[in-house]
């Protein structure tokens, strides 16, 4: 993990900018705390390594994953799904949008969990899912307002002049 997640990282800085800033100061001031005192005894809090800015990782191995949203988040988040393993012939299903996507070894799908339904059902070969998620509470307790929406104002600057007006056009 030490490895890939600069990279998720980084991804997250390009595809939701706020929502890495968020996460970003979340895990900075839990990180800031360096030592805390626990029933009289001292212990350096194990987060200090903690090498992702969203606040919450879980595993999925080889498991079907029924249809579901994530609530633990908030409304704006997007999850990120990494793909790994040794898996074929699979595909993430996204319920409200009737969409299927191909769901391979090293493919990341970022996705607002906390409304859209999605689950995973068949595939061949070894499957695993690092499911990255921010956890409302955790910015709560540290103080981190949540982050908005993103919108396409913020990467029109990295568009040609054309291509963005043609982008502007479609939205409106």
């Amino acid at each position: 993990m030490q490895v890939v997640e600069p990279l998720l990282n980084a991804l997250t800085t390009i595809i939701a900018p706020g929502l890495f800033d968020a996460g970003s100061q979340s895990i900075s001031k839990i990180k800031k705390e360096e030592e805390r005192t626990h029933s009289g005894e001292k212990y350096i809090k194990k987060v200090i390594g903690w090498p992702s800015v969203y606040s919450g990782i879980s595993v999925i191995s080889n498991r079907t994953t029924l249809f579901h949203t994530d609530r633990g988040g908030y409304e704006s988040a997007m999850d990120l799904l990494a793909a790994c393993g040794t898996h074929d012939n699979c595909n993430i299903e996204v319920q409200e949008l009737g969409a299927s996507f191909q769901y391979r070894p090293g493919a990341v799908l970022f996705i607002c969990g906390f409304f859209l339904q999605h689950g995973v059902f068949n595939w061949t070969g070894d499957r695993v899912c690092y499911a990255h998620y921010f956890k409302d509470k955790v910015h709560e307790r540290n103080g981190v307002q949540r982050a908005g929406w993103e919108n396409i104002s913020k990467y029109l600057g990295f568009m040609s002049s054309r291509f963005a007006k043609q982008e502007m056009d479609i939205i409106t």
